[in-house]
C-alpha cells in the first residue's frame, strides 16, 4: 500500500520544475541584455542533446549492457565513477570543442557568447533531467492522492513492477526540503551496489545518477 504524497512535497516538485525552467531563460534574456548573441544558446542546448543524451547514452548502451566489462563496472563503485565521469567529460567537451569551431566559429570574439553558451547547454539539461522527472512525479503522487496507484503499476512485471513500486513508495517518504536537494534524494534510496544502484539509474533520478545508462 502506497502512503499519499505531501502536497508541500508536490509542491516543491513543482518550484524545483519552475526554477529549471525560468533560470535558463532568465540567463538568455539577462545575457541577451549584456550583449552576447542568441544563438550560442541554443547550439548549447542542440550539443548536449545530441552528444550526452543522444551519443553518450549510445555508448552506455554498449559498454554497460552489451560488453562483459559492463557488470564489472556496475559492481564496483570505484570503476563506476571513474567510467560516469570520464564519458560525461569525453562527450561533453567533444561537443563543446566542435561547436566552438564550427558553427560560434566566427563569434569568439565576444566573452559573453561562452556564457550564453553554457547558459542553454545547462539550462536544457535541467529542463531535461530534473525537471521533466519532477514533472512525471507531481503527476503520479497526483495520481497516488487519487487511489489511482494501481493504473500506474498495471500490464508491468518482474523488475519493471518491482521499480515502479519502490518508487511510488520513495515518493510517499520524500519530503519538501528532499525535494529540493535532489542529490541527497537520490542517495537516500539508491542503496548499496550493485542491485539498488542499478535501480536508480534505470529510474529517473537523472539529475544525479546522471543519464539513464542501462534501462532507458
Amino acid at each position: 500500500m502506497n502512503g499519499p504524497v505531501s502536497p508541500l512535497t508536490l509542491g516543491s516538485m513543482g518550484l524545483a520544475v519552475l526554477f529549471c525552467v525560468l533560470l535558463p531563460l532568465g540567463l538568455l534574456l539577462y545575457y541577451k541584455k549584456k550583449g552576447a548573441q542568441v544563438l550560442p544558446f541554443f547550439v548549447g542546448c542542440g550539443v548536449f542533446v545530441l552528444f550526452a543524451l543522444l551519443l553518450e547514452t549510445l555508448m552506455h548502451q554498449l559498454v554497460l549492457k552489451l560488453l562483459p566489462v559492463g557488470e564489472r563496472i556496475l559492481g564496483n563503485t570505484l570503476l563506476y565513477a571513474l567510467y560516469g565521469g570520464f564519458a560525461a567529460g569525453i562527450f561533453e567537451e567533444t561537443g563543446r570543442f566542435v561547436a566552438f569551431t564550427t558553427v560560434l566559429k566566427k563569434r569568439l570574439d565576444n566573452d559573453r557568447n561562452a556564457l550564453m553558451y553554457g547558459a542553454g547547454h545547462g539550462g536544457i539539461e535541467a529542463v531535461l533531467t530534473l525537471g521533466t522527472t519532477y514533472a512525471s512525479y507531481i503527476v503520479m503522487g497526483i495520481m497516488v492522492n487519487a487511489g489511482l496507484a494501481d493504473k500506474l503499476t498495471a500490464g508491468l512485471s518482474g523488475p519493471s513492477l518491482e521499480q515502479m513500486q519502490t518508487l511510488l513508495t520513495t515518493l510517499g517518504t520524500l519530503t519538501p526540503g528532499t525535494c529540493l536537494l535532489p542529490t541527497s534524494a537520490c542517495r537516500s534510496w539508491s542503496g548499496s551496489p550493485p542491485s539498488s544502484r542499478k535501480r536508480c539509474i534505470s529510474f529517473p533520478w537523472r539529475s544525479c545518477c546522471t543519464r539513464s545508462w542501462t534501462d532507458s
